[in-house]
């Protein structure tokens, strides 16, 4: 063989072994492109915010509120921005005049197409081009209670959080309700000390679903039980003190027939 057409063939083996590579890698790519999805909890609408607990969006885009399930666009609500990947408390304006008792809502993901950051879906005689994202076909939409005149949800306080690993350094805490905007505390011994916090994530009234809280793993001391604990939000709202800097415990816990709401599970200790 020449040296001319072993080179050749070099060459050619080569360009085929990038091509390989090159369709492995979209592959894998659309293998592993974030799924959409959103998860909300049942809350008052009343004070003109809607807040949704999670949103996965494969790309930059929309979630938006509808008033019917015909989710035609003169029954939107509000809307707010997301951005590709994953969204934490999500929060979006409503149009209280136009809920009245309304006592669901229905939540969708639609795709920034248009117009980049412009809400182009059936709004300001705008083409509808910002249009609902579908996963495996189906829409991407949930629907989620609301009060609307102000009353409170009748909801039981409970925890329901699995066994897991810790060595990440995070927890998926599986759902919380409550009747009251609060916080999950979780710590590494029963008696509940501030010593003793590890975590915590806000909640809101009504169901949390698949919360992620980040822990300090470094101080599990290899505990094999965590407990986890709920508070209401009833200091300075938005601001967790539950025995945080020296403050007083504004926030306390909250209560079931007397008995404060806890909830223990398993853990692989880092």
């Amino acid at each position: 063989m020449s040296l001319h057409r072993g080179f050749t063939l070099s060459l050619k083996l080569l360009v085929i072994m990038l091509v390989a590579l090159t369709i492995t890698s979209v592959a894998l790519a659309a293998k592993t492109a974030p799924a959409n999805s959103i998860y909300v909890h049942n809350q008052e609408t009343g004070n003109g915010v809607a807040v949704i607990d999670e949103i996965t969006a494969a790309q930059d885009g929309w979630v938006v509120v509808y008033k019917r399930a015909d989710l035609k666009s003169d029954m939107i609500v509000g809307y707010a921005p997301v951005t590709a990947g994953v969204n934490h408390g999500v929060r979006i304006t409503v149009d209280t005049a136009r809920l009245k008792d309304v006592p669901t809502l229905w939540a969708r993901l639609h795709e920034d197409k248009g117009t980049k950051g412009v809400f182009e879906w059936g709004r300001w005689g705008k083409s509808q081009s910002d249009v609902p994202v579908a996963e495996n076909g189906q829409p991407v939409l949930v629907t989620f209670g609301t009060t609307g005149s102000g009353a409170n949800l009748p909801v039981v306080p409970a925890i329901s959080i699995k066994s897991q690993d810790t060595n990440t350094n995070k927890i998926v805490v599986d759902s919380v309700t409550t009747p009251v905007d609060g916080w999950l505390v979780v710590y590494k011994d029963p008696s509940l000390r501030p010593t003793d916090m590890v975590g915590y994530v806000p909640v809101y009234h009504g169901v949390n679903q698949n919360l992620k809280m980040a822990i300090e793993g470094w101080r599990l001391d290899k505990q094999k039980t965590l407990w986890a604990a709920l508070y209401e939000d009833k200091g300075t709202p938005r601001l967790m003190e539950v025995g945080q800097k020296g403050e007083t415990r504004a926030d306390p816990l909250v209560t079931s027939n007397g008995q404060p709401v806890i909830a223990a599970f398993g853990t692989t200790a880092p």
